[in-house]
């Protein structure tokens, strides 16, 4: 079964986007559910072990720029972690531009990073990045992701889910977030 979050919108910064706000069909919010694929759920699509691969970017976390404060996360984990976005160059540059019809560039790079609120260990990370026009037109042509703290990716690609969800953002199926 899944409900839907509803969206958590912040005052706009020029400079701050973040990566969820809200998944699921239009039901009122309920904490603690999403239907935001969880480890050892049913609806998690799951690579076969062999297939596990650490995520080619994963690397570059620490260079990317943190994009906003860290910031309960409603459309990740339903409030059980606490995100932080982070971007790339690119990503960081069109930031103040975002504005309804406004699009990412191409190579735009957001990573929102979790950790648990409780116990503060880090958790998955999801991350969608800009790929050239056509690639995946109903997901606004992202690539989306999911990857461990280990950095093992757990599902990439044309996420439907990912972009459902992302559908609802304001510009570009992205979300913004108060500043930082």
């Amino acid at each position: 079964m899944s409900f839907r979050v509803e969206p958590l919108i912040v005052v706009a910064s020029s400079v701050a986007v973040m990566l969820a706000a809200s998944c699921g069909p239009r039901e009122p919010f309920r904490p603690g559910v999403t239907d935001v694929p969880q480890p050892g759920s049913s609806n998690r699509v799951e690579p076969q072990a062999s297939a596990l691969v650490k995520w080619e970017r994963f690397g570059e976390l620490g260079k990317l720029e943190p994009m906003a404060s860290s910031f309960a996360s409603r459309g990740h984990g339903t409030g059980q972690w606490l995100g932080q976005t982070r971007g790339s160059a690119p990503a960081a540059s069109a930031a103040p531009k975002l504005v309804p019809g406004a699009t990412m560039p191409k190579g735009s790079l957001l990573v929102e990073l979790h950790t648990d609120k409780r116990t503060g260990a880090p958790s998955d990370g999801f991350f969608m990045e800009k790929r050239e026009a056509g690639y995946f037109p109903a997901g606004g042509d992202w690539e989306w992701g999911v990857f461990g703290s280990d950095g093992l990716v757990q599902n990439r690609g044309k996420l439907e889910f990912c972009a459902r969800c992302h559908a609802e953002a304001s510009a570009d199926y992205v979300f913004p977030v108060a500043e930082k």
